[in-house]
């Protein structure tokens, strides 16, 4: 794979993504993640995500967002993006816990 990568951990209790509805409070969060990172840093507009993981921790879920970067269209627009590997500081959404 080409570009930089970027990865944003989100630990979620487990009842606000699980049960009636479930896929569709899945996906509203998701968006609502990606909205956040994306607002707070420009330059990841020129990354795409490209894998979820998923993994329980007792009473929560463990989300991994991964993001990868287009070099080729990066240019000025991703400056302070450069590093591979980064984790956001990204606000959290209501009712989630950051790590």
């Amino acid at each position: 794979m080409g570009g930089d990568l970027f990865t944003v951990n989100r630990l979620v209790p487990a009842d606000a993504v699980l049960g009636p509805r479930s896929s569709q409070r899945l996906l509203s969060l998701l968006r609502s993640i990606v909205r956040d990172i994306r607002r707070v840093n420009p330059g990841m507009k020129s990354y795409h995500l490209y894998d979820i993981s998923f993994q329980r921790r007792d009473d929560n879920i463990d989300i991994r967002l991964y993001f990868q970067g287009d070099t080729a269209k990066r240019g000025d627009e991703a400056e302070g993006v450069n590093e591979p590997r980064q984790t956001a500081a990204v606000p959290q959404p209501a009712g989630v816990k950051g790590d």
